[in-house]
């Protein structure tokens, strides 16, 4: 758990459910990634001048912290666990080499975060593209990770704010919050489809693990709507309470727990947790809603364990 107003990150014994001694990091962490073996974690701290720490999940010791820019604020590494993408708040994305815990030559793919710039990323489950969503400028840019150049900027709707891929890497899902749209990208050519409409507020996406839907949280709807992947057909949205931000899927794909952030307008912070039973239904019928479960203050990220037994929720 990453803890940003005390520089710290917080293990967790998943089999005792009791917490270690918090980790020393850089100034305000903001992100986490850990490499596909589970051995090392690595952790983006936004403070300025902004860094990456490893840690050794093993022994929870930390290492040399790695120069990444200024306001590093997003991270993703590839399957083969070789290289992690950091995306920095000037517009970069900085590939870092982990066996040796080096940065490499930033990549240029849009204006300063000011400007609304890099916020989310995505990779494809072949590690060979990294898909960048660029708020400015409503676009999302593909990364070749084999030559760590920047493709064409792929036009989506205004504000793309999160994207998710599906399991096959045939699609990846852009979630436009100002036109409350869904576009779906073919990776093979990167080139975009007709967009999706979802209506405004439109905040977060997920893919089913099965590869035949994914599902958008809607803010201001307190909504989760069902896409269908093979005809992008779109169900009845499922109401789940005011103010969902996020959404988790556990990894079998029968279950999913979304988020619930504030309520809209009265900057009211929830506390609690929708359960989402998604089951075999088809697209038109509604998917159900458990009763929300309650959980600390401000809730921020849920995380669920590979077993699928166990979410875990951290609450500002």
């Amino acid at each position: 758990v990453v803890n940003a107003f005390s520089d710290t990150v917080t293990p967790i014994q998943t089999t005792t459910n009791q917490a270690g001694p918090p980790i020393r990091v850089g100034a305000l962490p903001v992100a986490i990634a850990v490499t596909p073996d589970g051995s090392r974690a690595f952790v983006v701290d936004s403070g300025s001048p902004g860094t990456v720490t490893p840690i050794r999940t093993a022994t929870n010791q930390a290492g040399r912290p790695i120069p990444v820019g200024d306001t590093p604020e997003g991270i993703v590494i590839t399957p083969d666990g070789a290289t992690a993408y950091v995306a920095d708040a000037d517009g970069m994305i900085v590939p870092i080499r982990l066996a040796t815990g080096t940065a490499g030559t930033p990549i240029s793919v849009g204006p300063p975060n000011s400007a609304g710039g890099p916020y989310r990323l995505a990779i494809t489950p072949d590690g060979s593209t990294v898909y960048v969503a660029n708020r400015a400028r409503g676009t999302v840019i593909p990364i070749s990770t084999a030559t760590e150049t920047a493709g064409h900027p792929i036009k989506v709707g205004r504000g793309p704010v999160d994207l998710a891929v599906t399991p096959s890497g045939r699609t990846v899902y852009v979630v436009n919050a100002r036109s409350g749209t869904v576009t779906p990208i073919r990776t093979a050519s990167n080139t975009a489809g007709q967009a999706i409409k979802i209506g405004k507020g439109a905040a977060s996406v997920v893919a089913r693990p099965t590869g035949k839907s994914v599902y958008v949280v809607n803010y201001l709807a307190g909504t989760v709507t069902r896409i269908r992947t093979a005809n992008h057909k779109v169900g009845w949205p499922t109401p789940v309470g005011r103010g969902p931000a996020l959404m988790a899927v556990t990894p079998n794909g029968s279950q999913a727990y979304v988020l619930h952030s504030e309520m809209h307008g009265s900057h009211k912070l929830l506390n609690t947790v929708t359960p989402v039973r998604l089951g075999i239904t088809r697209a038109e019928k509604p998917i159900a809603a458990g009763d929300a479960i309650t959980v600390g203050s401000e809730p921020t990220a849920i995380a669920i364990t590979p077993d699928g037994k166990i979410a875990y929720v951290a609450s500002g």
